[in-house]
């Protein structure tokens, strides 16, 4: 596959982490910093140059401003770079120390461009131009190629079509996170390591909070919420949606559809809320509440812990067995003053307000 050429900085200076204010972008003629052959005039280019500077305005504290066909500080236009095939497209940047001041996005004039961002290059002649024109204008933000298969900065046209997690972090990093809220649409945020607020609004989103102590709300739609290290607060809200708390003593919130939430590490507060979900607890001493629905609950290894579920109900909950027992009769149950505990080797579940002699095989999936 082809290559595309990589340099890298940042706007508005250092630290990493801190906002780069507003950039104005244009489609400027020639001039004696693009060096540009002709200028970006195809109306259809244009738009997937706007929709991509949106795409990295939503996952990055930074602002863009279109300037026309006048001098700006991102400028794009069309360049002679080495003909069909070879390097698409190469990003020019004029800075100092730590702070980005000028750059030119050439893209090369021999190539084919689709204008369908959808369009997969592997194995045609015609780029990707909703994909290039979003790399090259990566590396104008200042990020650098990812040695990682799969992200739209990897330096291999065609290892992703769009903005992927991965480059989410990696321009919050730089910027720390956008600050706008969710859209309609299906939403890619990552916080930056600190105490993030993140809301995906209507859409399939994609949140992740990384580090810190963050708030994740998704909103409509089948989100996927990541909490990473720290206490963190998950919310799916409507939808199908994925919660994973990651380590950290974290509180998660299906809310109304059939959610999948996995505390992960840590001592988990996990709610299903309405609609049959999936629950498991992960490492640590967890409580599981299924809410509404015919919820799963999970019973698997986990050396030390005791989850307790605080709503199990016989005959329309039940017990995913992950912990090794390939039946009821390997399951050892005990009858306690405070519901029915359920063992296999060192996984151990609690059932509150349970009797032991209500429970069958019909309770548990295997």
């Amino acid at each position: 596959m082809p290559r595309i050429d990589v340099h890298a900085s940042k706007w508005s200076g250092l630290p990493h982490g801190t906002p780069g204010g507003t950039v104005t972008w244009s489609f400027a003629a020639p001039n004696g910093f693009n060096d540009f052959a002709a200028p970006l005039t195809d109306p259809g280019l244009q738009a997937l140059a706007a929709r991509a500077f949106a795409a990295w305005a939503a996952v990055a504290d930074v602002r863009f401003a279109f300037a026309g066909d006048d001098a700006a500080l991102i400028e794009i236009g069309w360049s002679a770079l080495d003909g069909p095939g070879g390097t698409l497209a190469e990003t020019l940047s004029s800075r100092r120390g730590g702070e980005q001041l000028r750059a030119a996005v050439r893209l090369d004039a021999a190539e084919r461009w689709n204008l369908d961002p959808a369009h997969d290059p592997l194995g045609s002649q015609e780029v990707n131009a909703y994909a290039i024109l979003a790399h090259e204008i990566g590396h104008a933000l200042g990020l650098g190629h990812d040695p990682r298969a799969g992200s739209l900065m990897n330096a291999f046209a065609g290892a992703a079509l769009d903005l992927t997690l991965r480059d989410a972090i990696r321009a919050a990093a730089l910027y720390g996170p956008s600050p706008d809220p969710g859209g309609p649409g299906d939403d890619l945020r990552a916080g930056d390591g600190g105490a993030d607020r993140l809301r995906g609004g209507g859409g399939d989103d994609l949140l992740a909070g990384l580090g810190g102590g963050d708030r994740l709300q998704g909103g409509a739609g089948a989100d996927d919420l990541r909490g990473g290290p720290g206490a963190d607060l998950l919310g799916g809200g409507l939808g199908r949606d994925r919660l994973a708390g990651g380590a950290g003593a974290d509180r998660l919130a299906g809310g109304r559809g059939d959610d999948a939430l996995d505390g992960e590490a840590g001592r988990d507060r996990l709610a299903g809320g309405g609609g049959d979900d999936r629950l498991r607890g992960g490492d640590g001493r967890d409580r599981l509440l299924g809410g509404g629905g015919a919820d799963l609950f999970v019973l698997d290894e986990a050396e030390g812990r005791r989850d307790a579920v605080a709503d199990f109900t016989p005959g329309e909950d039940r017990i995913e067995v992950l912990s090794g027992a390939d039946g009821f009769a390997g399951l050892r149950l005990r009858e306690r003053p405070d519901g029915a505990l359920i063992r296999d080797g060192d996984a151990r579940l609690l059932l509150e307000g349970v009797e032991a002699s209500a429970l069958d095989a019909g309770d548990f999936l295997f």
